[in-house]
C-alpha cells in the first residue's frame, strides 16, 4: 500500500473505524520526579530529562532539536522514539498539534499552552500540584477536546519523563494494584527504586488510601500530564470523537466529571 486510506483501533477484540483523516495531539510536561537519580532513562543525565519533552516535540516539527545541540538520548545513547513518530507522521500525512500541559523548558515551535500548565513537583513531596490545579487542567483540556475533535478522530500521544512513576502513584492512590505493572523507558525497569518514591509519597500526602477523590490524588501525587489527557479525552467523547490514547492512564473513567457549560 502506497499509503493508508482507511483507519480502525481494536478495543476488547472489537475493530472500530476512525472516521476519515485524525488528528495527532502529543501532550508534553515535566515532572521534578524525572529528575530523582534512576527513575528515568528519558535523557543523558537526570536534569536533562527536564528537556527531553520540549526537544522531542521541536524534533517531531522541525526534524532537529531547538533548544539543545542535540535530540534526547538515554544514558547509554539510545535515541528518543519521536523519530519513529516523526517518521510515521510524515509518512501518513497525518495532522498533529502539541499542547503543552507545564514543561519544564517551552518548546520553540508553534504549540497551545493550557493557561494553568505548571511543572509538576516531585511526587516524594506529597505536594506534586498547587491545591485545585489539577481540576483546572482537566477543565482546560476538556474545553480543548470539544473544540478540536469535531467531525474527526484523535489519536493521542505524550512526552513526559517520570511518567510511568507518577502514573503507578495516581493509579495506586485509586485503589489500583499497580507495583510491579507500569512500563519504563529503559530495558530495565526499575520497580524497586519507583515504590520506595511511591511509597515515600503516600507517607508525605497524609491522603487516606484508597481515596476517592481523584483531583485530591493527582494534586498530591500525580503530575500535570495524565489529568489533562483525562480531560481531553472527556471532551472529544462528549463530541461523539474517537479518542486513541498511546500511553495508559486511570483518570478519566474515575472523574465521574459531568461538564457543564460556565455561566
Amino acid at each position: 500500500m502506497s499509503k493508508l486510506t482507511s483507519w480502525f483501533k481494536v478495543y476488547n477484540g472489537v475493530v472500530f473505524e476512525v472516521k476519515g483523516s485524525p488528528l495527532f495531539l502529543i501532550f508534553i510536561a515535566s515532572t521534578m520526579t524525572s529528575t530523582i537519580p534512576g527513575i528515568s532513562v528519558a535523557g543523558p543525565t537526570p536534569e536533562a530529562t527536564l528537556f527531553t519533552p520540549a526537544l522531542d516535540v521541536e524534533y517531531l516539527v522541525t526534524g532537529r532539536p531547538l533548544s539543545s545541540n542535540s535530540i534526547p538520548v538515554t544514558p547509554t545513547g539510545i535515541p528518543t522514539p519521536a523519530l519513529l513518530s516523526r517518521v510515521t507522521l510524515n509518512l501518513l500525512g497525518i495532522p498533529f498539534l502539541v499542547v503543552d500541559a507545564g514543561s519544564y523548558v517551552k518548546p520553540k515551535v508553534p504549540h497551545v499552552r493550557l493557561p494553568s500548565a505548571i511543572v509538576g513537583g516531585d511526587i516524594r513531596s506529597g505536594r506534586a500540584l498547587p491545591r485545585g490545579r489539577s481540576r483546572e487542567l482537566f477543565e482546560e483540556s476538556m474545553t480543548l477536546g470539544l473544540m478540536l475533535a469535531r467531525n474527526t478522530d484523535v489519536i493521542i500521544g505524550e512526552s513526559m519523563p517520570g511518567g510511568t512513576t507518577t502514573a503507578m502513584a495516581i493509579m495506586e492512590a485509586l485503589g489500583y494494584n499497580a507495583r510491579g505493572r507500569v512500563s519504563s523507558a529503559g530495558p530495565v525497569n526499575p520497580h524497586e527504586l519507583k515504590v520506595r518514591v511511591v511509597e515515600e509519597g503516600f507517607r508525605n500526602a497524609g491522603l487516606k488510601l484508597p481515596a476517592g477523590d481523584v483531583f485530591e490524588v493527582v494534586d498530591t501525587l500525580g503530575d500535570p500530564l495524565h489529568i489533562s489527557i483525562a480531560g481531553f479525552v472527556v471532551g472529544a467523547l462528549s463530541n461523539n470523537s474517537l479518542s486513541i490514547p498511546l500511553n495508559g492512564f486511570p483518570l478519566a473513567p474515575q472523574s465521574n466529571y459531568q461538564w457543564k457549560p460556565s455561566p
